[in-house]
Parts: structure tokens; sequence; C-alpha cells
């Protein structure tokens, strides 16, 4: 499948940060309902775990509930584990698969309500507006 990069606009219905499980989850179901968003990731889809997780890392559920909406696992072996790299590479098919509209290596650092109640987000390539309101998963940060 080609990859697919939406352009950064300067307003969405919908924009939701983050590109892990939840970001894609939800960009999954805005989609299906027909609502035009965009999916910003500082890093790359999935950088939790791609850099914060050792290589033998695997999940202690079967593959068989790895479930993304509208991606069940699709192995051969749905009794078996994944490890890190297997799961990274599930994330991208999904994002493939789907065609979500996710941006890599943009961050936000600022949000902010104007006074009409939009949702305006700064981001080292410019302004965006989000009508809605947004979906935000920050990962909790180890001391």
């Amino acid at each position: 499948m080609e990859d697919f990069m939406p352009e950064l606009y300067a307003h969405y219905p919908v924009a939701v940060v983050g590109g892990g499980q939840a970001g894609l989850s939800v960009s999954y179901c805005l989609r299906e309902r027909g609502i035009e968003h965009v999916v910003i990731e500082a890093h790359r889809m999935g950088h939790e775990w791609r850099t914060r997780r050792w290589d033998t890392f695997c999940l202690v559920t079967p593959n068989w509930q790895c479930r993304l909406p509208g991606y069940p696992y699709r192995g051969d072996d749905p009794d078996d584990f994944m490890v890190r790299d297997e799961i990274v590479r599930y994330l991208e098919e999904y994002v493939a698969f789907f065609r979500l509209p996710l941006v890599e290596g943009v961050s936000v650092t600022g949000l902010r309500r104007s006074p009409s109640g939009v949702f305006e987000l700064t981001t080292p390539a410019g302004e965006l507006s989000d009508g809605c309101g947004m979906t935000a998963r920050i990962p909790r940060r180890r001391r």
C-alpha cells in the first residue's frame, strides 16, 4: 500500500493529538462517521513502542485479543504473543489499511480556546484550529 501523508491545513473539525493506539482508534471512529480530522504525532506513529520498550518486550495477552477498531489480528498464530516490532508493524498496517490522516513529526506546543469557542493549536508548522474539540494522550513521565 502506498504511503499517505495528509497536508496540514489551517482548520479541521477535529484534531487528534497523539499517534498511539488511542489516537489511531479515535481516528478510525471519526473516519467511520465521516468526520474530517487530522492526527498529529510529535514523533513517528507508535513512538512509545519504538523507543521506550526493549526489543523482546511482548504483550501479556494473546494475539487474538489485539483488536484495534475495524482491524482484528490477521497473523498466523492467534495464541502467541506479539513482541515490540510486531506491535509496531500492526500499528503501521492499521494506519496504511485505513489511510488514516496521520501527520508525523509535528508537535503541538500550545492549545487555547478562543472567545468563539474554537480550539487553537500551535505547532512548529503553524497555527491550526479545531472546531469541535480534541483527544490528547500524553504518556506518563517516569520519575
